[in-house]
């Protein structure tokens, strides 16, 4: 990699024990087998700058801010063949069947074969987009960040609800979100747009990530979980935190109380242990490892 983009971000991979986690092109630990992701959603809450296909990881080596000309590139797991792809991708990146998905020019969302070939504008603009077996579920920020899900080829596209949201995570057949709304406040909803269900009136603010059991969020400057079932809401720290990401075991986080160095935290709130001591975002977790961006200098 040359110097400019190690002046841009220092890539770093930390080989830590996280337990299992679903592979962002394969099925899920969280839900049943059958379903398959573009990418998982704690790294779409870190923009999404990372994802795998097969034995490649795929990567901004800049970040959102850099604008419409940042290429993605490629390495192997070991972090050797860093290659330069003739993508230009900007965040939300997931890959699915040999394609890549992408927040392009002018912010709207796009496909193209990994091979560069067959860029295909898919004609909306979105926020906070994961791929969830075949669909595209996003916040449409032209209708007031409602949820609406669209097809692969963007040819066909389905509102899901009309509650204004905020933070939202697809898991199997189900859809959590901070329903922007009712102040805040966490909701579950059907794939289909049915079974729309308040699960607490617990105040959600940002960050939010889901497992088959455990929500986990971050509000009034400290992490709280509660159950999927909207039940057992909890302080799991008082740290205050910044970009978080989990493995469904433990919750990475950067602890604004300690200059931002890379935390984690077990989800009975047991184990807490500090990960590096640099200035640490765009937390992203792919199998055994993380993958983040560390701050050398401004």
């Amino acid at each position: 990699m040359t110097r400019r983009l190690q002046a841009y971000i220092l890539l770093l991979a930390i080989a830590v024990a996280v337990g299992t986690l679903y592979s962002p092109v394969q099925s899920s630990a969280a839900a049943p087998a059958t379903y398959t992701y573009g990418n998982t959603w704690g790294n779409v809450q870190n923009d999404a700058i990372v994802a795998q296909s097969g034995d490649w990881i795929y990567f901004n080596p800049r970040n959102a801010s850099s604008g419409e000309n940042a290429y993605l590139y490629k390495m192997k797991k070991d972090g050797t063949s860093v290659t330069k792809t003739p993508i230009k991708a900007q965040y939300q990146l997931n890959i699915v069947n040999g394609w890549a998905y992408f927040s392009g020019s002018k912010g709207y969302y796009y496909r193209q074969k990994l091979d560069g070939t067959m860029k295909q504008n898919l004609g909306f603009k979105g926020e906070d987009i994961q791929i969830v077996n075949g669909w595209i579920y996003y916040l449409d920020a032209a209708k007031h960040s409602q949820l609406w899900k669209s097809s692969l080829d963007g040819k066909t596209k389905k509102i899901v609800t009309k509650d204004p949201v905020n933070d939202v995570q697809v898991l199997g057949d189900w859809i959590f979100y901070v329903n922007g709304k009712d102040g805040n406040k966490l909701y579950k909803i059907k794939t289909d747009g049915t079974g729309r269900t308040k699960l607490n009136n617990a105040f959600a603010v940002s960050y939010m990530l889901v497992n088959k059991d455990w929500l986990v969020y971050e509000a009034n400057q400290r992490i709280y979980k509660l159950r999927t079932n909207g039940k057992d809401l909890s302080v799991l720290t008082e740290d205050q935190p910044g970009p978080m990401n989990t493995d469904g075991k433990f919750v990475y986080y950067a602890n604004n109380d300690d200059d931002r160095k890379l935390y984690r935290i077990s989800l009975d709130g047991k184990t807490k242990q500090k990960l590096t001591d640099g200035m640490t975002t765009f937390i992203h977790v792919i199998g055994y490892w993380l993958y983040f961006t560390e701050q050398v200098d401004y």
